[in-house]
């Protein structure tokens, strides 16, 4: 390979309809600047089929490589399912000194990061806040403080173990090293949210093709990989179910392929701006011909699939009473959130389902606020990933890079300690061969 890279971040997101692979490095500046990334895509629902799973994703590896210049072996995954959970946990551990030390509060962390279930595998652990023996306040880092015992509250969040033991087969079967997993709608909300939405709590909606995928984050530190995710949530519907709805929607049946490609390119979901019985020409399937299709016909069939999904997550939000924890509002990325008026469709739809099912003693005026973002720019990356559909590869770098620099720093502490262990050594041979008895 003709290029030296000596720290590569790769990042691999295996979706429904396409596997997608990103490759960057951290500059000295701090900054993630993206060398390259690929994708190859595949056909709906193969992504269960594991051999095919493996040969696509040979594939995309080898184009990075060939792009880059650079060998791929590590590399952080995505991971969702319909049956991920957040879990709220409490550990403590009694500070032998007095004074709360970096052991003590990793050693309380670690007593919450513990669960009963052996079919399930913790991912991502969340520090929520820290308490100090008996007293009820909260605090973000309790380092230096006095006290006995040590209190750390924790979300983590779980994953079904054969969920992602299938996963870590298709990395090996690909000749890969996997450095970590990631989940989903949590990459994607480190490439698209603003610690200011983050502190107000907000709640990322990622639609992909087979799946869409909510996380919702909420936390007072500075930098969003470090505030917790309180809830998560995968549905079984995506674009791919609006295309199906297209197929079969017009006069005539009309290709998946051929229904995908109106979905991007005459897709929209805002009425106000059609023209009066406006009509596009399509190929029907078979020797059916061209048929003419209605843009208005098309705006009501994206419409009402797409308000099903955001009716659905709205009915989570209120069964898991997590309003207080999205006063920033929606953010929407993935392919979908390309399409035009999805976020005000999204924002209607979902304020009207809160405010339709709200408490009867509630005096208060509901609206969600919703965006559609894109990967945040930054110095590096380049208009070429500032796509909404790149949003969880583009967070697979921030993670990867936040990863490998706490790794970096936890190394750097291990030889200082050793030195100074194996310094002691000498001076007390050196002692006991001076002592004088």
């Amino acid at each position: 390979m003709d290029k030296l890279v000596e720290n590569p971040i790769v990042g691999i997101d295996i979706g429904a309809s396409k596997i997608s692979a990103i490759i960057g490095e951290v500059e000295e500046s701090g900054n993630i600047k993206v060398i390259c990334n690929c994708e190859e895509a595949l056909e709906i629902g193969v992504a269960s089929d594991l051999q095919t799973t493996v040969e696509t994703l040979k594939k995309v590896v080898n184009d990075l490589e060939k792009v880059s210049g650079i060998d791929v072996d590590n590399v952080f995954v995505g991971v969702s399912t319909t049956t991920v959970r957040v879990v709220s946990c409490t550990g403590q551990t009694i500070v032998e000194t007095g004074e709360v030390r970096q052991t003590d509060i990793e050693n309380a962390v670690r007593s919450a990061s513990v669960i009963s279930s052996p079919s399930d595998e913790i991912i991502h652990t969340f520090r929520v806040h820290f308490k100090l023996d008996d007293n009820p306040e909260e605090y973000n880092n309790p380092l230096g403080m006095s006290c006995n015992r040590l209190t750390a509250v924790v979300n983590i969040v779980l994953m079904p173990r054969n969920v992602l033991d299938n996963r870590r087969k298709c990395i090996e079967q690909a000749n890969l090293t996997l450095e970590g997993f990631v989940l989903e709608p949590y990459a994607a909300g480190l490439s698209v949210l603003t610690p200011e939405e983050v502190e107000l709590g907000v709640a990322v909606l990622d639609i992909g093709a087979q799946y869409s995928e909510m996380a919702v984050f909420k936390g007072k530190n500075k930098f969003v990989s470090q505030s917790p995710i309180w809830h998560t949530a995968v549905l079984a519907c995506g674009g791919t179910n609006v295309t199906n709805d297209i197929t079969r929607s017009f006069k005539c049946p009309i290709a998946m392929s051929q229904a995908e490609k109106i979905k991007i390119e005459e897709g929209t979901c805002r009425m106000t701006n059609l023209i009066q019985d406006a009509e596009f020409k399509v190929q029907a399937v078979g020797s059916l011909g061209e048929t003419l299709c209605s843009k208005k016909q098309l705006a009501e069939v994206m419409q009402n699939r797409f308000a099903q999904i955001f009716q659905a997550y709205a009915a989570r939000l209120k069964q898991f009473q997590l309003l207080d924890k999205i006063s920033g509002g929606i953010v929407l990325t993935g392919g979908c959130a390309s399409i035009d008026g999805i976020d005000k469709l999204a924002e209607i739809v979902m304020t009207k389902y809160l405010e339709d099912n709200k408490e009867p003693n509630n005096p208060s005026k509901i609206h969600i606020s919703v965006r559609c973002a894109k990967p945040e720019s930054k110095a590096g990356w380049g208009n070429a990933v500032a796509k909404p559909s790149l949003a969880v590869c583009m967070g697979l770098l921030e993670y990867g890079a936040r990863e490998r620099m706490q790794n970096s720093k936890s190394t750097r502490k291990q030889p200082i300690v050793a030195m100074k262990s194996w310094g002691q050594r000498i001076m007390d041979f050196f002692k006991s061969m001076f002592t004088i008895n």
